[in-house]
């Protein structure tokens, strides 16, 4: 399991999927190396524009690919919701934290993580489950 969302939607890979994550991770580092601190004017992102995006641990900081959801204004200041392709995590970022280097060869990997069922509905499904079996119970007692 990578991520898990707002709306409780679980995110997971498998291993050799996280190995190939980590593998782009790499590459997308060395992509942006020399581009660090110059960002992009906040003018030229778009919604569903490609990047690649920093993620910032307490400990380390790596890049990887992301898909820009939403651009928000506040005070003509712009930020940008990444989303974290292959991990299914977003942030908000800033035009420092994004960048259009991306090696051709890792814009046609599959994306590494999946969507799976969201911990809402498998509540609602365990609940419902539940009040069927004590309404049987209750109708065979």
């Amino acid at each position: 399991m990578t991520y898990i969302d707002d709306e409780a939607q679980i995110y997971v890979q498998t291993a050799d999927h996280a190995i190939k994550a980590q593998d782009m991770e790499e590459k997308l580092m060395k992509a942006v190396a020399g581009s660090l601190g110059e960002g992009e004017s906040e003018d030229e992102w778009q919604e569903d524009d490609i990047c690649a995006a920093e993620y910032s641990f307490p400990t380390a900081t790596t890049w990887c690919r992301g898909r820009v959801v939403r651009v928000l204004t506040d005070h003509e200041k712009k930020t940008f919701d990444v989303l974290f392709v292959d991990y299914g995590e977003r942030r908000l970022l800033s035009t420092k934290e994004i960048r259009r280097q991306i090696p051709l060869e890792l814009l046609s990997v599959p994306i590494q993580v999946w969507r799976t069922f969201s911990l809402k509905s498998l509540l609602v499904s365990l609940c419902f489950q539940i009040l069927i079996f004590s309404k049987n119970r209750d109708l065979n007692a």
